[in-house]
């Protein structure tokens, strides 16, 4: 399965460090996470994109428009979470990650999800 999420339909992944918000004990995602989160789960679903019970592999190749230093670990947990549902029905499912990140003259991310099977 390919999933494909080109801009303008879909804004850079939001960093872990800015994907949560609140204060004390209260957390949930900020504004822009759910906004990211609803944007790939529209491209996923428009790719006939259908959940699996099986061990996934999951290929992300981030292209990058802006020239900030950004750590590729952090855009993780958003596209995970986002794909919660849509891909597989729970990201413990995940098994392998493969994650690359280049620069880009448009923003984009192009994510391969590969059933495992399961032994």
């Amino acid at each position: 399965m390919l999933i494909t999420a080109p801009s303008p339909a879909f804004n850079s992944p939001p960093s872990v460090n800015h994907y949560w918000s609140g204060s004390g004990s209260r957390r949930y995602v900020c504004k822009r996470g759910v906004e990211f989160k609803r944007a790939l789960a529209l491209c996923a679903k428009s790719a006939k994109v259908k959940p699996t019970k099986e061990q996934v592999s999951l290929w992300i190749k981030w292209h990058k428009k802006d020239k900030h230093q950004r750590d590729i670990d952090n855009i993780l947990k958003p596209i995970l979470d986002a794909l919660n549902g849509i891909a597989y029905l729970d990201d413990s499912q995940v098994t392998e990650l493969f994650v690359e990140k280049e620069q880009s003259t448009q923003e984009a991310l192009e994510i391969t999800i590969t059933a495992k099977e399961i032994q």
